[in-house]
């Protein structure tokens, strides 16, 4: 029998392996690195899924999945928005089988899973406190390649030394079933805003190379290490980075809300790239300005506590908000994040939250021909996107961009 300490990624997952159903999925550590000084210094993540329906019969102390009720059903989905259930540790005893239910493996590898099943889960009183990331000083630079070398990870410009004939930045974005993942970039240097994958994208699709894969392609194109902005923790704007482990060695840095923690980032494979930033203007070229904003949400939240980035070449707008839905803005607490709700015409943007039906409220204005790209999979649970979000896009003269059955990693251009 071996025992994890865990706290919860998602409630609402789905499994990337056996059938692919509906799986509650965890972030553990092996109890010789269960303690504030391992974290401190980096310990050795696992992802372990969990079959939905035995997670339900053990959180509930059921005899039987029998006993599952809607209504208990509803209790244990309730809790994916609300970060405490996210910080709470649980003790889990699992054995290793030739084939269950469930299944592990070590985060940032792309080593097969080990199948399991669960002897208990216990939630544990206190724990140790995942600390939250070092954060940047004003020096901390996004795009530190110059002359073909790599600055200090602390040291940064913001203004990267860009020769003018490379050409001008574009914001590319993929298709990646339920997740996100866009790419700012002059073909010479890059900066990915989230780096997320989910169902029909697998990770049994993605590390066999059984897909087509336009991410790597256009990561490898280029001549400078890239760096990741993280609109926020969940793991489906992050997922991919666990996956591939070339991708991963071309990452500089990745910047991550200021406050916000998440065990998987105390991982050792990443734990030293990841720095958590506020408001920043990132200069790219003359004409061209990346801005990142730091919610201040009035009700925080998983989804609420994140980075939303706002990609500006001469009069022209991308705006990328992760999940942070439109109607969100005109009351976050953030003057600059704020401003975006106010009249404005966008000539594309990454649909927030991969066009639940939230995201059909206050819309932003677009510009002729703007573009509304929806970064949705088929999740059946959430059923994204929505045809409530699609309408409202329409009607606000975006043309929608939606391709949830898409089963490979396909590039759009959106500016």
């Amino acid at each position: 029998m071996k025992t994890f300490y865990c706290q919860v990624d998602s409630f609402l997952a789905t499994k990337d392996y056996l059938r692919k159903g509906r799986c509650v999925r965890l972030i553990g550590v092996m109890p010789h690195e269960y303690s504030d000084i391992h974290l401190a210094d980096g310990v050795t993540t696992y992802t372990i899924d969990i079959d939905y329906w035995e997670f339900c019969v053990h959180f509930l102390g059921l005899k039987h999945r029998r006993q599952i009720t809607t209504q208990r059903r509803d209790q244990i989905d309730s809790h994916e928005d609300k970060a405490d259930f996210h910080a709470t540790w649980y003790e889990l005893k699992v054995n290793y089988v030739s084939y269950g239910t469930g299944y592990l493996f070590e985060t940032f590898t792309e080593e097969p899973p080990q199948y399991i099943s669960v002897w208990s889960i216990k939630e544990i009183n206190g724990g140790p406190v995942v600390l939250q990331s070092k954060s940047a000083t004003s020096s901390v630079s996004l795009l530190s390649y110059a002359g073909g070398r790599v600055q200090g990870r602390t040291s940064i410009s913001s203004r990267p030394n860009v020769h003018p004939s490379v050409g001008k930045f574009v914001f590319d974005t993929f298709h990646v079933g339920q997740g996100m993942c866009s790419l700012v970039h002059n073909n010479q240097v890059g900066i990915l805003l989230d780096v997320g994958a989910g169902k029909p994208i697998t990770r049994d699709t993605y590390i066999t190379n059984a897909i087509r894969n336009d991410l790597r392609t256009a990561v490898n194109l280029l001549a400078a290490p890239v760096n990741v902005v993280l609109s926020h923790a969940d793991s489906d704007h992050w997922r991919i980075l666990s996956w591939d482990s070339v991708l991963l060695t071309q990452i500089h840095a990745i910047y991550i809300p200021a406050g916000v923690s998440s065990l998987a980032f105390k991982d050792r494979a990443i734990k030293r790239k990841v720095i958590g930033i506020s408001d920043h203007t990132w200069m790219l070229d003359n004409t061209t300005c990346l801005r990142v904003f730091r919610s201040a949400p009035l009700q925080p939240d998983r989804n609420g506590e994140c980075l939303v980035s706002l990609f500006k070449r001469g009069r022209c707008r991308v705006l990328a908000a992760g999940d942070y839905v439109y109607e969100r803005f005109g009351t976050d607490s953030n003057p600059n994040l704020r401003g975006l709700s106010r009249p404005a015409r966008y000539s594309a943007v990454v649909v927030p939250h991969h066009g639940d039906a939230a995201s059909a409220n206050n819309v932003v204005g677009s510009t002729v021909g703007a573009k509304a790209f929806f970064s949705a999979g088929t999740h059946r649970g959430y059923k994204h996107p929505t045809a409530a979000s699609l309408s409202a896009h329409r009607i606000a003269h975006f043309k929608n961009i939606s391709r949830p059955t898409l089963p490979d990693i396909v590039r759009v251009r959106l500016l």
